[in-house]
């Protein structure tokens, strides 16, 4: 099916989608970013926005950015079904340390988020691969739809669904393209604010390539009004093969293919529409395929993409994406290239971090190979300048800002506070992600991390097991072994990424206990004291 796509051929800081929209007031210049860190993340995300929402802090947030596990609280958080629960049932309610209580941690309601990371995960990747109407390359994304957005009605795997921002906008869509006036699209719940998305992926190209790990990798993005990526670029591999990247596409159309040059006038393509629908599922599974040796390449999510603006009809191919954390694990360069100004920063990472550890020896000794031990979360240094493998080129602020943020975070963990910090920082000129310096960002940092002020407030016999899970090391610490550093995978040894709901709530508490203990500082981080509230998108 044929049908006209509004796009935005981006060339610099003011084309994003939600800034130049005509039907679209631009977002507050204000964000929260939520890291990668699969179910970890997922439960602390949850308690974050339980905290905001709370506190009366979110309707000063003008952007969500999250990545992989943050992206699978985030997405059925924002879209979650007008006629489904109120916020306080979807995210759980905010309870003082003291209140906690063993029997009710050990409980997730099934209308809350909490509830899909207690999911068999597991079970829905097996069930995908037997399933022979699954494709190779959609049986992540089948597993994360099933778990993270079924439960909310989000995603149908007989029926992907596409999806947009709100009603205005799906009516400019049909008014476009009548012939989509009986499909069914997804729009941001607006029963009560939500923040605008962005969820984060990397394009590795070219798709063929026998090891992803060594594939080109750009940093790719999914929101309610569009995909794409920024800027336009040329990518070049071996035996002169080139591919060009760049610009936004409306995305109900994107994984089709333009059939005629862009409109620069109207800020339109002619596109052929995908055979099947790119769903809330699809940019989730996007968002967290994580990268392994020796994993077959069409096994990743892939689309079929082109660049906007790149004079005549743009040349399609098919592209495998994979984790949002292959780039940015944290979902703050897409914001820094928007230029917003304040921005919390939600590290919920896997890695205590190290009170020994003296950041002035620079660079950081980051072992992003074996990863045996880290002083630090590995993606936070190379913000700074330090090299990386992983993220080379990710360098954004000053070398010295290093130390003041970690000196800052360690200073927080030994007093036994949220390990938080506020620092101001100029932004350097990055070319990789068209990123224009010469500006000063002020960032809260925030770090998933043990906080003794919260423990120390827990009731017997909750306080002994989170003391006991903290404290023992490697093995052997009890139902919430290694709170609140949670693995990646295998917390629960055999359940993949499954955690229980004991580990859910206890993370989910604390990080929102996080939120709302400390809403003075992330109030005058966001500048919630400076202007009212801002209107829903």
């Amino acid at each position: 099916m044929r049908a006209t796509a509004r796009v935005w051929p981006t060339s610099g800081s003011d084309d994003h989608p939600e800034q130049a929209h005509p039907l679209v007031a631009p977002p507050r210049s204000t964000g929260v970013c939520i890291s990668g860190g699969s179910t970890r993340s997922f439960a602390a995300a949850i308690g974050i926005l339980r905290g905001l929402t709370v506190s009366g802090l979110l309707r000063h947030v003008g952007y969500l950015s999250a990545v992989s596990g943050g992206a699978w609280a985030a997405v059925p958080y924002t879209y979650c079904r007008d006629d489904a629960a109120d916020d306080a049932q979807i995210l759980g309610e905010h309870e003082e340390p003291e209140d906690l209580v063993l029997s009710r941690l050990e409980h997730v309601e099934p209308l809350s988020l909490a509830s899909a990371a207690t999911a068999n995960f597991a079970a829905w990747l097996w069930d995908g691969q037997r399933d022979p109407h699954v494709l190779p390359e959609h049986v992540w994304v089948h597993a994360v739809g099933r778990m993270f957005l079924t439960p909310f009605g989000l995603f149908d795997p007989e029926l992907p669904v596409g999806f947009t921002l709100n009603e205005r906008v799906l009516s400019n869509i049909r008014s476009r393209n009548p012939a989509l006036a009986g499909r069914h699209f997804h729009t941001v719940r607006s029963a009560s604010y939500r923040p605008y998305l962005l969820v984060h992926s990397t394009l590795s190209w070219p798709r063929s390539e026998t090891d992803v790990l060594r594939a080109t990798r750009v940093g790719f993005e999914y929101s309610p009004l569009a995909a794409g990526t920024l800027p336009l670029r040329e990518l070049s591999a071996e035996f002169d093969s080139t591919m060009r990247v760049g610009g936004f596409v409306e995305s109900f159309a994107f994984g089709g293919r333009a059939v005629s040059p862009c409109d620069t006038s109207r800020g339109e393509m002619a596109v052929e529409l995908p055979s099947r629908a790119f769903s809330l599922a699809d940019a989730l599974g996007a968002s967290s395929a994580f990268r392994a040796p020796g994993r077959d390449a069409g096994t990743y999510p892939s689309a079929t993409c082109w660049p906007v603006g790149a004079g005549g009809v743009p040349i399609a191919s098919t592209q495998a994406f994979t984790d949002g954390g292959d780039l940015d694990n944290y979902g703050l360069l897409a914001l820094l290239r928007r230029g917003v100004g304040r921005i919390v920063v939600c590290i919920n990472s896997v890695w205590p971090l190290s009170l020994d550890y003296d950041p002035s020896s620079w660079p950081p000794d980051i072992d992003e190979v074996h990863r045996t031990a880290q002083p630090v979360d590995s993606s936070l240094a190379p913000l700074f300048g330090a090299d990386s493998r992983k993220f080379s080129a990710n360098r954004v602020f000053p070398e010295a800002d290093f130390s003041v943020v970690i000196r800052g975070l360690q200073s927080a963990k030994r007093d036994g506070r949220t390990v938080m910090m506020v620092s101001n920082h100029t932004v350097q000129t990055n070319q990789s992600w068209g990123i224009q310096g010469g500006w000063t960002v002020r960032i809260c940092w925030v770090y998933n991390e043990y906080v003794e002020a919260w423990v120390g407030r827990l009731r017997e016999p909750l306080q002994g097991l989170v003391r006991r899970g903290h404290s023992v090391q490697p093995t052997g610490g009890g139902p919430v072994h290694r709170f609140p550093h949670y693995l990646t995978r295998e917390q629960n040894p055999g359940e993949l990424i499954r955690l229980t709901a004991l580990q859910v709530n206890l993370l989910a508490h604390l990080s929102s206990w996080n939120v709302v203990q400390n809403r003075d500082t992330l109030a005058d981080c966001l500048g919630a004291g400076e202007v009212g509230d801002p209107g829903a998108p």
